[in-house]
């Protein structure tokens, strides 16, 4: 079980099923406070939030508008969060079709045998899943301009896109340096796993978020391109501007080191 003195739960939620099969999931490994995002225009809500009140004692939730992200729901509920745990376990539902996807995230984090000692090494400010299908290498100018080169017109709108992913990325380390002047020249382009479910200390997410306006967030729903797709990766790069390492779960030892490189 996960110690509920040292974590608590953020989860943003939409799908009834995949809603109750996660909470369900949550509730075997983990019984403290969990927050909850759920968008306003949402049909389930109502059971969803029901069925979390059944399972846990303290249910805080509040209600977004539905801008296509989860990002925008724990933007807005992580504030909520005033209990004196150090960390926080973010996730979120996805469509009925992609329970594995879950399962594939969480379920190496949430499992891990050692997760409660790895929340007291003073060394680490991120855990997640390490999986090869799911962890990735940050694209970078070079990368992209190499990709452009190769594709065919057919592909080209998601290498488009990717470009925006980049632009907010180096955005937000922009505002990061001229915030605060944290920099971190050897993790600019830092490894992360894509799907954006994590444990992270509240000073990493807090300072992530204090680098993002609410009106950085579109109105809409696309793979690539916006924000929150630069967030996913951001969280990564702060934890090495404030010290710590990101620790990937199942990542060979070798493989760990080069993602502090």
């Amino acid at each position: 079980m996960l110690d509920s003195k040292k974590i608590s739960f953020h989860v943003h939620l939409f799908y009834l099923e995949p809603s109750i099969y996660l909470l369900d999931k949550i509730r075997d490994a983990f019984d403290g406070n969990i927050y909850i995002s759920l968008n306003k225009n949402g049909e389930h809500n109502q059971e969803i939030l029901s069925h979390a009140e059944s399972l846990f004692k303290n249910v805080d939730h509040v209600v977004v508008d539905n801008v296509g992200n989860d990002q925008y729901g724990f933007f807005h509920s992580f504030p909520q969060n005033q209990d004196e745990t150090e960390w926080v376990f973010y996730c979120h539902d996805k469509t009925i079709k992609r329970i594995d996807w879950l399962d594939e995230i969480i379920d190496p984090v949430i499992n891990y045998e050692d997760i409660n000692n790895i929340m007291d090494d003073d060394n680490i400010g991120l855990v997640t899943a390490g999986n090869t299908k799911h962890c990735m290498n940050m694209y970078t100018e070079d990368i992209l301009t190499g990709m452009s080169k190769s594709k065919n017109y057919s592909k080209r709108l998601k290498i488009v896109q990717a470009r925006h992913t980049l632009t907010w990325y180096r955005e937000l380390q922009y505002i990061l340096l001229t915030d605060t002047g944290l920099i971190n020249t050897d993790l600019l382009n830092p490894r992360f796993t894509a799907g954006n479910m994590f444990m992270a200390r509240k000073s990493v997410i807090k300072l992530a978020h204090d680098c993002v306006h609410k009106s950085f967030f579109e109105n809409y729903y696309r793979e690539d391109g916006n924000v929150e797709h630069a967030l996913e990766r951001f969280y990564f790069y702060v934890t090495g501007c404030m010290k710590y390492k990101n620790f990937f779960v199942g990542l060979e030892e070798e493989e760990e080191e080069k993602t502090d490189e």
